[in-house]
């Protein structure tokens, strides 16, 4: 296969890419006003004062373009064939792939479940942890506990708390996160243990790190640039936001 074919075939499959997402901006585009606009919070019945106007631009060019580049890379023969066909498939069943697949799911639970609705620091602990724990060795089965011990409180505090008043409710979908961070540790160190006879020295100083790092970054997000955090009433962020306007604040005042 020369350069030019192999060229092509980059651009048929990043044309097919760019497609589905700019289709599907283009939809999500269609929940905004769009002939009753609003202008400054009054209605206005000119289209061009609508929200709307450059995303339909944006996305439909891109929908333009993507289409143009998919006409060039099959005319200039970079259309899949059947052996390509046979290789995609290879690949989608091998380890690479399953990983790939693995840390997209833990970023979805981590996105769209444990970040609106549980404590920042336990969220992203127990995501770090479960990919610090998932890719370091290579293995699969590292991964998939990683997977489950998020997945586990993800789907719950999603089911229970789903609606945006519900985030604030009680920190039963924090204390479930924090002791599933707990059990990934010490499933951590026991099955290292047994595959490699010890417990590697990452794998020691981990679970360290992953409450540190969120710690120190909503600590600076919320005092030093005074930025908001995601679920200010988680378990670990009130005792903060507490005691360093109850506790800590007054003492360097008086």
């Amino acid at each position: 296969m020369d350069e030019q074919t192999q060229l092509r075939r980059r651009d048929f499959w990043t044309a097919i890419i760019l497609m589905a997402g700019s289709a599907f901006m283009l939809l999500e585009t269609g929940n905004i006003p769009f002939f009753d606009a609003q202008a400054a919070g009054v209605e206005s019945g000119k289209w061009f004062n609508s929200a709307a106007v450059v995303p339909y631009l944006i996305f439909g060019l891109l929908l333009a373009f993507s289409v143009s580049l998919l006409v060039i890379a099959v005319r200039d023969g970079g259309a899949p064939r059947h052996g390509d066909l046979a290789a995609f498939r290879t690949t989608l069943v091998s380890i690479a792939s399953h990983k790939f697949f693995i840390i997209c799911a833990m970023l979805l639970i981590y996105i769209f479940c444990l970040v609106p609705r549980v404590d920042f620091v336990l969220a992203t602990a127990v995501t770090m942890m479960a990919l610090s724990y998932g890719y370091f060795e290579g293995r699969l089965r590292p991964a998939y506990i990683g997977l489950a011990c998020m997945a586990v409180p993800g789907v719950y505090a999603l089911a229970v708390h789903f609606p945006s008043e519900e985030w604030a409710k009680p920190h039963d979908d924090d204390w479930l996160t924090l002791a599933n961070f707990v059990l990934l540790t010490a499933i951590a160190f026991i099955e290292s243990r047994k595959v490699q006879g010890k417990v590697p020295i990452y794998l020691k100083w981990a679970p360290f790190v992953c409450v540190l790092t969120p710690l120190f970054l909503v600590c600076a997000m919320a005092f030093g640039f005074r930025q908001n955090v995601p679920n200010r009433t988680g378990l670990v962020f009130s005792q903060i936001e507490y005691h360093y306007y109850v506790t800590l604040k007054p003492m360097f005042e008086d």
